[in-house]
């Protein structure tokens, strides 16, 4: 779930900067009030041009906590590193903080400042071509786990060598969404069959998984 702020510091679920792919508005997020993004009625699908509306709303990122409060759900924070204070507050005060799984792409100063001032929260680390070399940076604080991205299979983050030590010390995990964030190797090209690999879940299972068969 992608989060951001309103004008007036309240937290949204949007995955862009703008409201205008996915409603029937136009404008950033961090310029329009809670209020007038209540106004707004959310798209089908993926949202943009002509797609239908729904009756649906924007959630706050609270109505989204009262929401699955007591049930066992981990929430993927994604583009909400720089609310991550805002996050946590609302989080710990609905002693909610192991809901949550913190992420982004920081410097290493950052992750580990934050992983000190929050012992316990869950923190993961987006690892691409820029943030390679960070794994070795993490020494007194290590993220509860590791997002591998790549786009080209000779990437550093894309070795096995790269994999095992990571895997050594916390989790892995490859997001297969879309194509530019593990080599092609998506859901939709799963089900379609329409990858060079042919075979993509099997292609990125085993390699950080390390099942003792390959995926069918």
């Amino acid at each position: 779930m992608d989060v951001r702020r309103t004008a007036d510091g309240h937290l949204v679920l949007m995955h862009d900067e703008t409201v205008d792919r996915t409603t029937n508005g136009s404008g950033k997020v961090s310029e329009l009030s809670l209020a007038e993004i209540k106004e707004l009625r959310l798209q089908e699908g993926l949202g943009n041009g002509p797609a239908p509306l729904t009756d649906h709303q924007v959630p706050t990122f609270e109505e989204v906590l009262e929401a699955v409060e007591g049930k066992n759900v981990l929430l993927n924070l994604d583009k909400g590193w720089d609310v991550r204070e805002q996050m946590y507050e609302e989080l710990a005060a609905r002693d909610m903080v192991d809901y949550g799984l913190f992420k982004g792409a920081p410097n290493v100063e950052e992750a580990n400042e934050f992983m000190a001032a929050h012992p316990e929260a869950h923190y993961m680390h987006v690892v691409n071509d820029a943030q390679a070399g960070d794994f070795e940076q993490f020494t007194s604080h290590m993220p509860v786990a590791f997002e591998l991205v790549f786009d080209n299979p000779n990437d550093l983050q894309a070795q096995q060598e790269y994999w095992d030590k990571v895997d050594a010390v916390s989790d892995i995990w490859i997001n297969t969404m879309w194509s530019s964030l593990a080599d092609g190797n998506t859901d939709e090209a799963a089900l379609r069959g329409s990858t060079k690999a042919g075979r993509p879940w099997s292609t990125v299972v085993p390699t950080c998984c390390r099942p003792t068969t390959s995926a069918p």
